[in-house]
């Protein structure tokens, strides 16, 4: 049974974190991608939805996910959520992964038409999050992201958008530090993640392949 289908609208980012399991790890195979979604690969991608839901008689969530998903234009983005949208039942959960950078008013509204929900990508005070969240150019995200938060958490719909932050871990860092910001900025939803390995570098407290769950 499926209970969650992730999808790639765009196969480039505005960011450039250096943890970046996509673009730092070793697998160059978003080269090869198209960098952002058509419409004739969401015709698809409707069918293919509807036939899942069709087969296993539940829906499932979705979640929209880069690169960066806000690359999609505006109106391709409103394009796909009509097509999920039309087919899969009214409770069938929509959210989008973002790094906020491209986070407008327009697009806030445009979710909340659709019943979309917005999750931020912030990993803490910005001097943890500026020493691996960088852009193209190697500058800090900090403050850009703090203005799209400020953004959508005054925006009328906010309630109904915006659900949290999404933090990477950095394991040397002070976990209380990073708490007490998120506290104090009011998020009422933080997920936590470490960061991921490769065949070169294990995971964080790891110290083998056997020690992870798909190396047994």
């Amino acid at each position: 049974m499926i209970d969650t289908v992730l999808l790639k609208v765009a196969s480039r980012c505005n960011l450039n974190c250096t943890y970046c399991y996509v673009y730092h790890l070793g697998d160059d195979g978003w080269k090869d991608n198209p960098k952002l979604l058509s419409e004739k690969s969401i015709d698809d991608i409707e069918k293919s939805l509807f036939d899942l839901y069709s087969f296993q008689g539940k829906s499932f969530a979705i979640v929209l996910h880069g690169g960066e998903p806000f690359l999609l234009p505006k109106h391709r983005l409103e394009y796909l959520l009509k097509k999920l949208r039309h087919r899969l039942p009214e409770y069938t959960t929509v959210s989008i992964q973002t790094n906020g950078l491209l986070l407008t008013e327009e697009l806030i509204t445009l979710c909340y038409t659709y019943n979309v929900t917005i999750s931020i990508s912030l990993d803490g005070p910005q001097n943890i999050n500026d020493e691996m969240r960088l852009d193209h150019l190697g500058r800090g995200s900090f403050y850009r992201i703090m203005d799209s938060l400020r953004l959508i958490k005054n925006h009328p719909f906010s309630n109904q958008v915006f659900t949290g932050c999404l933090a990477v871990i950095n394991p040397l860092s002070n976990p209380k530090e990073i708490y007490n910001f998120f506290k104090k900025l009011n998020i009422l939803s933080v997920n936590f993640l470490m960061r991921d390995g490769n065949h070169d570098r294990y995971p964080f407290g790891k110290s083998s392949f056997e020690s992870l769950e798909y190396g047994k």
